[in-house]
């Protein structure tokens, strides 16, 4: 079966497209950035293109025969919020364009999965400090949150409308080796830097997130991939609920030299969730707590420069 990952050159692209090829799957990257490191790998095409040109798109899912998208492609927050039209370009035009051109091969293209965010949620008072699930009311408080309500609901629409099976994905704070980019990219230096033998000096400290290694990320998108049918169309997918300060206080037992700063602040939104939907549904379930996830990072970082990994 052949998967076109737009942004796969991305942080969690590239992870997935590792998985995708481990079981024998055929996979065409689709991104702005074609990455070196994968263009011999056997069975990955790499397209650079651009999410915008629908031509573009449709030419690749019709020269490769593709069967599932699983659709990344997106400007983040920072680069969202200080420039919103190309916002809307990337993020919303350029997820209207999958849906569209997915609609236009007719049932060619079995399933789109795309990636949502717990950023279309608002704050956490607004929700009563409580876990939140997918039916709780959306609030976005930036422009990316607000991109990425705008394509669930449309995403709604062509499945309602031309019954294009769809589903999203409302990740929480994805981390682990390789996320350098975004506005939760403050958790590469609270792991990497120590891991590295250099101080770091993060914000948030009191503040809770749902953090959500990697794996498990990669974990929810093929389960997305593979499940026969769903009720929903979307799902919100977590992991281990920490403060800031929890995670370096576990750092610094990992790395006892770990020289640490956390800083006040809020990211603001809602980032507790209730995952009871993706267990019914998808049969997802997270397997990396906090500590397995930080220790694992810091250990392939270690590697990747040549050190030595943590004794266990």
């Amino acid at each position: 079966m052949t998967f076109l990952v737009t942004g796969g050159a991305g942080f969690i692209g590239s992870h997935l497209v590792g998985e995708l090829v481990k079981r024998g799957d055929r996979v065409v990257i689709f991104d702005r950035v074609a990455p070196p490191t994968i263009n011999y790998i056997r069975n990955v095409v790499v397209v650079q293109g651009d999410i915008r040109d629908i031509f573009e798109i449709l030419d690749v899912i019709k020269r490769y025969d593709v069967k599932i998208i699983i659709h990344l492609a997106s400007l983040l927050i920072p680069e969202s919020q200080e420039n919103p039209f190309k916002a809307f370009k990337i993020n919303c035009e350029g997820a209207l364009n999958i849906f569209e051109v997915a609609r236009i091969v007719d049932k060619k293209v079995k399933r789109v999965i795309y990636a949502s965010s717990g950023a279309v949620y608002g704050p956490a008072e607004y929700y009563g400090n409580k876990p939140v699930n997918e039916d709780a009311p959306i609030r976005p408080l930036n422009v990316y949150g607000m991109c990425k309500a705008f394509v669930e609901w449309m995403g709604g629409h062509y499945y309602n409308s031309y019954k294009l099976d769809n589903i999203g994905l409302r990740f929480a704070l994805v981390y682990g080796p390789g996320r350098i980019r975004g506005a939760t990219a403050f958790v590469n230096e609270l792991i990497v830097n120590p891991a590295l033998g250099k101080p770091a000096k993060v914000p948030y400290g009191a503040q809770k997130f749902n953090w959500l290694y990697i794996k498990d990320a990669v974990k929810a998108i093929l389960l997305a991939c593979e499940v026969e049918r769903t009720r929903h169309r979307v799902f919100n997918i977590g992991g281990d609920i920490r403060t800031v300060y929890e995670v370096a206080e576990y750092v610094k037992r990992l790395i006892p030299n770990a020289v640490i700063e956390c800083e006040p602040g809020a990211l603001g939104w809602q980032m507790e969730f209730d995952i009871t939907r993706a267990k019914e549904e998808l049969g997802y379930m997270p397997t990396y707590t906090i500590e397995r996830g930080v220790r694992e990072t810091i250990n392939i970082i270690r590697a990747q420069m040549g050190l030595p990994s943590l004794e266990t």
